[in-house]
């Protein structure tokens, strides 16, 4: 197939590049500079198209052209999302994969150590790898039933936050400390609280609750 994938310069974008040339599909890419991209990268790609903003109608037309599939891995924004849910690599604010902190109503502190809890605490989280998204992405669109349409609820794994803080101490020799912030009937008032006070293009400042 060619597949294009829009957002391919970014951090999922690349492992999309690898996941789908590597099951020998062709990968046509949209971005905005193809610079970002390695000299490898680059000759992974059937074709580089590129688009200034989301709205480029022109650009988004002929990334579109023969293509027998799009995977978006850009912004998780209604309606153009395929996956959207907790990766790893931002959950934990992995440097260089965004900010998931308190300060954006995230979970992890890592300057402090610390986790935010809402609930019992024995509430397990799914996860997901950005190099497993990709992956599972390309699954998707493999399959026999994929023009159908229609949700699938994919994951690298589910743990306890006591689970998670286990092996962060195995790993980084560092106590986790846990910081109870109330029930699940507390967070879901605050996040429906916080999107109906914010604008929609600061979702930023909420988003993280529903996570």
């Amino acid at each position: 197939m060619l597949v294009l994938v829009t957002g391919v310069t970014g951090n999922l974008g690349l492992y999309l590049i690898e996941s789908l040339s590597s099951r020998g599909h062709k990968v046509r890419g949209l971005g905005r500079s193809p610079d970002k991209l390695t000299e490898e990268q680059r000759l992974k790609l059937e074709s580089f198209v590129k688009i200034q903003n989301y709205w480029n109608v022109d650009a988004l037309d002929r990334a579109c052209n023969g293509v027998d599939a799009v995977i978006c891995a850009y912004a998780g924004t209604p309606p153009i999302w395929l996956l959207t849910g907790g990766l790893t690599e931002v959950y934990f604010s992995v440097p260089g994969y965004g900010n998931f902190s308190p300060a954006y109503n995230g979970l992890w502190d890592p300057e402090n150590k610390t986790v935010d809890i809402w609930g019992t605490g024995y509430e397990k989280w799914d996860l997901t790898t950005e190099k497993d998204a990709a992956e599972f992405s390309a699954a998707v669109i493999e399959r026999d039933d994929a023009t159908e349409g229609g949700f699938w609820e994919l994951y690298s794994g589910a743990y306890l936050p006591c689970e998670l803080a286990k092996i962060y101490k195995e790993v980084r020799g560092i106590e986790i400390t846990f910081k109870e912030r109330g029930s699940l009937d507390d967070l879901r008032k605050l996040a429906y609280s916080m999107r109906e006070q914010k604008p929609y293009n600061d979702y930023y400042g909420f988003i993280g609750l529903f996570y």
